[in-house]
C-alpha cells in the first residue's frame, strides 16, 4: 500500500508569511491571556478565484497558536468572506473573551 498523502512541509512562501505575521502579531498580544476566546476572521481575497475559508482560517489559527495563544480555547469561531480586494488582500482578525450563556 502506498501512502499518497503529501508530507506536511511548509513552502518557502508560507514560511516567509508566517515569519512576517509573527512580527506583526507580537505587539498586539494581550497582557493577560484570554482563557476562552471568540475569534472572528474576515477574509478579503486578491481575485474571484475559488477560495476555501476553512483552509485559510487554519493558517491563521496555527499562527495564533505559534504566537503564544496555545492556552486559549476557542469555543466561538466566525469566518466571513469580505469580498475581493485585488490591491489589498487581507484577513481582519478580532479576538475577544467568549460570551458563555
Amino acid at each position: 500500500m502506498v501512502n499518497a498523502r503529501r508530507p506536511d512541509v511548509p513552502c518557502s512562501a508560507f514560511e516567509a508569511w508566517h515569519e512576517e505575521m509573527m512580527l506583526r502579531i507580537r505587539p498586539h498580544r494581550p497582557k493577560t491571556p484570554i482563557v476562552s476566546a471568540a475569534v472572528a476572521i474576515r477574509f478579503f481575497a486578491d481575485s474571484r478565484r475559488r477560495f476555501d475559508l476553512s483552509n485559510a482560517a487554519e493558517s491563521v489559527m496555527d499562527l495564533l497558536v505559534d504566537a503564544g495563544s496555545s492556552r486559549t480555547v476557542v469555543p466561538q469561531l466566525s469566518l466571513t468572506f469580505g469580498g475581493v480586494e485585488p490591491k489589498s488582500p487581507i484577513a481582519e482578525i478580532s479576538i475577544n473573551e467568549a460570551v458563555h450563556g
